[in-house]
């Protein structure tokens, strides 16, 4: 899945996308 990640989301914004989407699952 890391890789997946890396292909969509520089790895710069990264960790602001990873918190974005946890923010999104937990609603």
């Amino acid at each position: 899945e890391h890789g997946f990640v890396d292909m969509i989301v520089p790895r710069k914004d990264l960790r602001s996308e990873i918190a974005r989407l946890i923010d999104y699952c937990q609603k």
